[in-house]
């Protein structure tokens, strides 16, 4: 005779946990239980560490922007043309040749 009512859902569930519980206990009574370990290789850690070292280094140069703030703010920061056209150039032919 069978009893329904509204418990029919849970079944499969408690037969789910009753399955996964029985495998957990053959587990734990296993000897055997293989071990997964990783390893890295010494260039893996090496290459790590430098990755570690040049994201700490700032790509900004505080000194430079502070000297430079400076000669702004006093007014008498001034380029040369010859300067400016000479990066430019400089810049173009780096494009053109990468």
């Amino acid at each position: 005779m069978k009893i329904s009512g509204n418990n029919d859902a849970a079944i499969p569930l408690i037969q789910q946990y009753q399955r996964e519980e029985s495998i957990r206990q053959a587990a734990k009574s296993s000897k055997s239980v293989p071990v997964e370990t990783v390893g890295l290789s010494n260039e893996a850690k090496e290459a790590y560490a430098i990755r570690e070292m040049a994201q700490s280094i700032s790509d900004v140069r505080a000194d430079k922007i502070k000297e430079l703030k400076g000669f702004i703010e006093a007014g008498t920061y001034n380029v040369s043309g010859e300067k400016i056209a000479g990066k430019i150039m400089e810049e173009a032919l780096y494009d053109i040749i990468a």
